[in-house]
Order: C-alpha cells, then sequence, then structure tokens
C-alpha cells in the first residue's frame, strides 16, 4: 500500500551516499567521490570472494567487519559529536572511513608482503603507495568535507593500523597454526561453496592458473577427444 504524500520536513536520507560539499567546489566533489571508496571496497570484497572462493578474502574480509565492529563500539562509548551539526549522522570519534581504510591498507601490505610472490618486486611497493596514497586521500576528504575533525580521523588512522597489526598476527600465528582454515575449507559447506586456500601453496595464483590453462589447451589440441569427455 503506498502511504500518502509526504511533507517535506518530515523526510530523512538514507545516509549511504549521500556525501555533501560546497556548491561549485570542484575539489570537494572529487573527495567527495573519494569518500565513497569504503563502498567500493566492500563490493569489491563481495566480487572477489564470489569469483574466487578463496578463504584469504574471506579472512580479510571478517577482519574488516571487526574493524567496523569496533569503531561503532568505540563511537558509543566515547560520544565525540562531529564539527558539525548538518553533516554526517552519529558520534564522530573516531572516523570510520579512516579506521576503515587504515585497517585495508595496513592488512593488505602485510599480507602482500608475506604470502604473495611478484616476478618484478617493484610491483608490491607500487600497490603499497597507490593503498596509501588513497587511505590518506579518503582521511583527508572526511577533514576537508567537515564531516571529522583532524583528531577524529587521526584517531581512526591510528585505531584502524593497530587493528590491521594484531588481526594479522592473530591469523599468522593462531589461526593457521590452530588448523582451522584447513578444517573449513574441506568442511562440507566450505567444499559446497568451493571455498579454497591457495595462501600457503600458490604464492602466484595468477602465474598457476596461466601455465594450468596453457597446459589444459595444449592437451586439449593434442587429444580432442579427452578434452570433450572432460567438458
Amino acid at each position: 500500500m503506498v502511504p500518502g504524500r509526504p511533507e517535506p520536513n518530515l523526510l530523512q536520507s538514507l545516509d549511504l551516499t549521500n556525501v555533501q560539499f560546497p556548491v561549485g567546489d570542484s575539489s570537494g566533489q572529487w573527495l567527495a567521490y573519494a569518500t565513497l571508496v569504503p563502498l567500493t571496497v566492500l563490493i569489491s570484497y563481495a566480487a572477489w570472494l564470489a569469483a574466487r572462493r578463496e578463504a584469504a578474502c574471506l579472512i580479510m574480509f571478517v577482519g574488516q567487519l571487526l574493524n567496523e565492529l569496533l569503531n561503532s563500539v568505540l563511537k558509543t562509548k566515547w560520544a565525540k559529536e562531529r564539527p558539525t551539526t548538518f553533516l554526517g549522522e552519529g558520534y564522530g570519534m573516531p572516523s570510520s572511513h579512516s579506521q576503515f581504510m587504515a585497517f585495508l591498507t595496513i592488512y593488505g601490505m602485510l599480507h602482500l608482503h608475506t604470502y604473495v610472490q611478484f616476478r618484478q618486486v617493484g610491483w608490491k611497493y607500487l600497490v603499497d603507495f597507490g593503498l596509501v596514497v588513497v587511505s590518506l586521500t579518503v582521511a583527508f576528504s572526511r577533514i576537508y568535507l567537515w564531516y571529522h575533525s583532524v583528531a577524529q580521523v587521526g584517531m581512526g588512522l591510528a585505531i584502524g593500523t593497530a587493528f590491521g597489526l594484531t588481526y594479522f598476527a592473530f591469523i599468522k600465528y593462531v589461526i593457521r597454526p590452530s588448523g582451522f582454515i584447513e578444517w573449513l575449507v574441506n568442511h562440507p559447506l566450505g567444499q559446497w561453496v568451493y571455498l579454497r586456500d591457495t595462501t600457503l601453496s600458490v604464492h602466484n595464483v595468477l602465474e598457476q592458473e596461466y601455465l594450468w590453462h596453457m597446459s589444459h589447451q595444449k592437451n586439449a589440441a593434442m587429444n580432442p577427444a579427452d578434452a570433450k569427455k572432460s567438458q
């Protein structure tokens, strides 16, 4: 049933992409786009997990959610107001955007340098640089657009960094040695969703899959009948 015509002063917006910036401020407009990066990251998590079914993605995504939960708890506990009363909803200390990006950057860099191998190590530092630049841009956007104070953004970066370090160490030194990830992958539910863990067994997934594909193509060309049966 369609409700009656609403009154303008009784409406509220869904504070998901409703980012405001000063009229005519081109820098503010670009920074408004930058402040939406965490949303695109969450979508990327979902796409990565659906396409790859990697345990590493699931672990990082769970850490990101726990990081958000920690942010919510701290905001409620500290109850610090935002710089303005008309931008953003809820408390402002610490900045959730800054904490989100700090966790993503620190955990991502640690995972990259610990488990991933490239033919040229320089690519790792290029990824590091990109993560840091994007994270700092998002953090700065929260200050520039007056959604958070400098202290709130700084605290968000510090807590996100600390939690990223702690969570990575917990996964590496406690969860992996316990065999939990192997158990999860081999669990009927894990097998049903094709969950896999290539973190320790395959250091360059792209190269490994490329070599497998080329080998499969070669075998298919040599034995077309067998290739047709395997389809």
